[in-house]
């Protein structure tokens, strides 16, 4: 073979394998962190099938619902939370339920989040106030006082 079909064919090989690997690499890690986003949202889910007795159903679906929407908002991609955050999520998310459930681990939830980084951070502080008050009103005026009471919040 001439030296310049050689090289004709080196020089196109070398081209398309510049083409080829990066995008094989950046799929592989892609479909790696949906599969930890995947698997972080099968743990929040779990949360809508293990409703407390003390919780009525409308306000355990309002705050599973808001701590669903918030992790996939959260956990969206690579770029607003690292895939070594959001595994230390999961573990921290798994080992959280291995014991009865209730509100207080939703609001570990949002509180978790908001140590994800700072897209989890700005989240937790721009949506959280609306989950809080909505739950507030679901169970009423005393209830919320007795929560402000338990979590040191003056009346």
């Amino acid at each position: 073979m001439p030296l310049r079909r050689r090289l004709y064919w080196l020089t196109s090989v070398a081209l398309v394998s510049a083409c080829v690997i990066p995008a094989a690499l950046w799929m592989f890690r892609l479909r790696e962190y949906l599969q930890e986003q995947r698997a972080g949202r099968e743990l929040i889910v779990q949360l809508q099938r293990r409703r407390p007795a003390d919780v009525d159903p409308e306000t355990w679906e309002w705050a599973t619902n808001w701590a669903i929407t918030a992790y996939c908002n959260v956990c969206f991609s690579r770029e607003h939370v690292s895939l070594d955050e959001l595994r230390r999520f999961n573990d921290d998310m798994a080992e959280r339920l291995r014991v009865p459930v209730g509100l207080a681990t939703v609001d570990w939830v949002w509180e978790r989040l908001g140590r994800t980084g700072p897209h989890g951070l700005n989240y937790r502080q721009r949506f959280e106030p609306d989950y809080r008050e909505g739950v507030a009103a679901m169970r009423g005026p005393s209830s919320r006082g007795a929560r402000d009471a338990e979590q040191g919040v003056a009346p």
